[in-house]
């Protein structure tokens, strides 16, 4: 006989599907947004810090947050923990592949294929001020500007290993945070709750 918790199994994957691709196409569309801020609007510092952390974290958070509860009511209101980590980390998986292929293969390289230096010189532009206003040296500034250079290099030139242990370690880390979503929207069925008078079941 199948349980009410085996059933739910597959009904919670098919419905993280479409929230997950929900998900990485709004991501993907706050990622190019702030690239687009960040070399065409942004002047200062901060706001290249601070702006994109708006895009790239919080609303995305938000966005995540609001799709997790969604999934969770579709599926009757009720999941235990293994169940709610795993569509939660389906619904990530996804959206890291739709937003890994819009942004890092479509975008970048065919629409803005000087995505990195672009970045770039929007970073020198708005730090070098600051430097300079800071009373550091000319040396000390070409050391940073250097430093800068290096990073985005690296960035630019990432060979195949690179690419995958950074793709390893972004899936360590959506894991972690599907473990900690799982426990805070995990919601026990009620011992009492049956299929017959327990409303929320219907599906």
């Amino acid at each position: 006989m199948i349980t009410v918790s085996e059933d739910l199994n597959p009904i919670i994957r098919k419905n993280a599907i479409p929230k997950g691709l929900i998900l990485g196409v709004v991501v993907a569309i706050l990622n190019i947004v702030s690239y687009y801020y960040i070399v065409s609007i942004a002047t200062s510092y901060w706001a290249i810090i601070l702006v994109p952390m708006l895009f790239n974290i919080i609303l995305p958070l938000v966005v995540l947050l609001f799709l997790v509860a969604d999934l969770r009511k579709t599926i009757g209101g009720f999941w235990n923990l293994r169940q709610a980590i795993t569509g939660i980390f389906l619904m990530l998986l996804l959206a890291m592949a739709v937003n890994y292929v819009t942004v890092n293969v479509v975008f970048a390289k065919v629409i803005e294929p000087n995505m990195v230096d672009n970045t770039r010189n929007a970073m020198v532009t708005a730090v070098t001020p600051i430097l300079e206003k800071s009373g550091a040296s000319q040396t000390d500034i070409d050391k940073k500007m250097d430093e800068m250079q290096k990073q985005f290099d690296s960035r630019k030139n990432a060979g195949i290993g690179p690419q995958i242990k950074s793709i390893v370690i972004s899936i360590i880390m959506l894991f972690v945070l599907a473990l900690v979503l799982g426990a805070i929207y995990k919601r026990e069925r009620p011992r009492y709750a049956t299929e017959g008078n327990d409303p929320e079941l219907s599906i």
